[in-house]
């Protein structure tokens, strides 16, 4: 599946897994199944997983992605055992990260804060950190990843740039069908809906209203 980056015919893959016990590690599912909002190749990934016994999967999703889509897709039925990460709040992001730069040394400059925090303590590094949260969503091995990408060594000194938006968001958003951007739209007005108001306001499925939803949470085109 182009999405997850395997052939499209799954029998080969599963071929490929039950000539030997072999551990499977896919990282970030939601990631793949932004650019698959029909779900088509998410159904034949779980078959596969249900179906090759000879593997041993450990699988990593966003937790909103799991509440939306989880229970419908049968997500949680597919795996012996589920475990639950609680999101890292931006004083805990900060703390991992400080303690592993703290080895280095270099003096930190932190891009210049909102003009309305400037008057408060240590207001550049928090305001770093909270967009840092949010971009990265709790998650630490994202938030490493963004901190490394905007960090760069002047001399004695490590500058931190700005927090980027998601790389992927315009090309995603030319890519969301008439049900996400109608969505998008929906949500874009500052409507208070839950799940059964959207489905009814664009009139579709549950579950591909559910499904819709969980593409624009897991592409970062709302939150």
């Amino acid at each position: 599946a182009d999405a997850f980056d395997l052939p499209r015919d799954w029998r080969l893959v599963e071929e490929a897994l039950s000539r030997a016990p072999v551990v499977v590690l896919v990282d970030d599912l939601q990631s793949a199944w932004a650019m698959d909002p029909q779900q088509d190749h998410l159904r034949a990934l779980l078959n596969c997983i249900r179906r090759a016994e000879s593997a041993f999967w450990i699988v990593t999703m966003n937790q909103t992605a799991m509440e939306f889509v989880g229970d419908r897709m049968e997500i949680a039925g597919s795996f012996a055992s589920v475990l639950a990460l609680r999101d890292l709040q931006a004083a805990e992001l900060s703390e991992v990260i400080l303690s592993r730069h703290r080895l280095g040394g270099a003096p930190l400059r932190y891009p210049d804060p909102p003009p309305w925090l400037r008057p408060f303590r240590n207001a550049d590094e928090r305001h770093y950190f909270a967009s840092l949260t949010r971009r990265s969503h709790g998650s630490i091995r994202t938030a490493l990843a963004v901190w490394q990408s905007t960090s760069r060594l002047d001399e004695d000194e490590l500058i931190v740039d700005e927090v980027p938006p998601p790389a992927d968001a315009y090309e995603l958003l030319r890519q969301a069908d008439e049900d996400a951007l109608a969505m998008l739209g929906l949500l874009a007005r500052g409507l208070e809906l839950d799940l059964l108001g959207l489905e009814r306001a664009l009139r579709c499925g549950a579950e591909r209203c559910a499904a819709t939803l969980a593409f624009l949470l897991a592409s970062g085109l709302c939150e």
